[in-house]
């Protein structure tokens, strides 16, 4: 890009690079490092954008408020780099500066920590609000006390890389926002606190989510708690899930309900349960803990599509694991399938009208 000169402008006249560290960053993980990143962040914006790099080298860096983006300006977070919240600050750690901005972006690879075990208010650690063209890109967002990432009314976002987890609320809300791109996002174990999903989309419209891992998010009531899940379905539409695994969620791995939403079923989703349950459309392989006393798992009503399941038993208590069939269904004949043995398992395909058929049984 050849030299910089004190503006961050290079020779060619294209946008530069500011360096935290050239502010008089302390990096300690303990005094407030906020107001001098966000003196590099003024100037990018001033300039009409350009990328701040805060240091590298497995630092942690504190602040103590919300470090806000201008248009076009990135914020540069290292692998190795902590960006932590100090305690009782009660606030968002980054955000976007003005009421509608563009071309936002944070990356790096670096850790976003909110801190919670310290905080008493319900805050995200990154909100970007009426953005259009926002790119994240290999963040890992943790500890919030809110969300992981909250994006709000944005336009064309995109979320690329990113981990969210062990976040009291959501790892991440995509919520009224159009055309938002969401690639191999990593959430897991959020909900800690109150209410929480995986991914929420609210009031959205053409999200794509491409394989997406979400796993063990736990929630905070029995509608909580699903890897993927629409909220307010009416207003939803067109979004899609296209591969991804999904595992282990409190509630359920996917509830996409919205008009036109759908998941392309390249992902494998597959649940534990050691209780009576029926089995929702999202589980492929269910692994069964029968216990002492056994418990018995419901298939899916045939007629909702024509689908192959599969239920193991994984236990070696005496407990059988039952395969039963829902409603008036059958299963070649009968109306169930005893799981008696460790390592016993049922694969069974439906002909998406009132039967299902062995593929194989052991």
């Amino acid at each position: 890009m050849g030299i910089l000169n004190n503006r961050g402008i290079n020779a060619e006249g294209l946008l530069g690079l500011y360096y935290a560290a050239d502010f008089g960053l302390q990096a300690d993980g303990q005094a407030d490092d906020a107001r001098v990143i966000q003196a590099a962040l003024d100037l990018a914006d001033t300039a009409g954008g350009g990328i701040v790099v805060l240091p590298s080298g497995g630092v942690t860096i504190a602040i103590g408020a919300t470090l806000k983006l201008g248009s076009y300006v990135e914020l540069v977070i290292p692998t190795g780099t902590t960006l932590k919240l100090l305690a009782a600050k009660n606030t968002i750690l980054i955000a976007n500066k003005g009421v509608s901005n563009t071309g936002c972006r944070v990356t790096g690879g670096g850790i976003v920590d909110g801190n919670k075990g310290n905080q008493t208010i319900t805050k995200s650690n990154i909100a970007f609000t009426s953005v259009t063209d926002l790119f994240i890109g290999s963040i890992h967002s943790t500890n919030a006390t809110g969300t992981g990432i909250d994006l709000e009314s944005c336009n064309r976002p995109k979320i690329v890389g990113t981990t969210s987890n062990n976040n009291g609320n959501h790892g991440i809300i995509v919520g009224i926002c159009t055309y938002a791109s969401l690639s191999s996002p990593l959430c897991f174990n959020n909900g800690q606190i109150g209410t929480g999903h995986g991914i929420e989309l609210g009031l959205s419209t053409d999200t794509e989510i491409i394989g997406a891992h979400c796993y063990d998010d736990q929630g905070g009531s029995s509608t909580q708690g699903y890897g993927v899940f629409e909220f307010n379905d009416a207003t939803n539409a067109r979004n899609h899930i296209v591969g991804g695994v999904f595992t282990g969620n409190k509630t359920g791995d996917i509830s996409l309900n919205g008009v036109g939403s759908e998941y392309l079923r390249s992902f494998l989703g597959v649940s534990a349960y050691s209780d009576t349950v029926s089995m929702l459309t999202t589980d492929d392989v269910v692994l069964a803990t029968g216990g002492a006393g056994g418990i018995t798992i419901t298939l899916p009503a045939a007629n909702a599509g024509k689908v192959r399941k599969t239920v193991k038993k994984i236990d070696s208590g005496v407990g059988a694991v039952t395969v039963a069939r829902a409603g008036t269904d059958t299963i070649e004949g009968a109306t169930s399938v005893s799981l008696a043995g460790q390592y016993n398992s049922v694969t069974v395909i439906s002909d998406g009208t009132s039967i299902w058929y062995k593929q194989s049984s052991t």
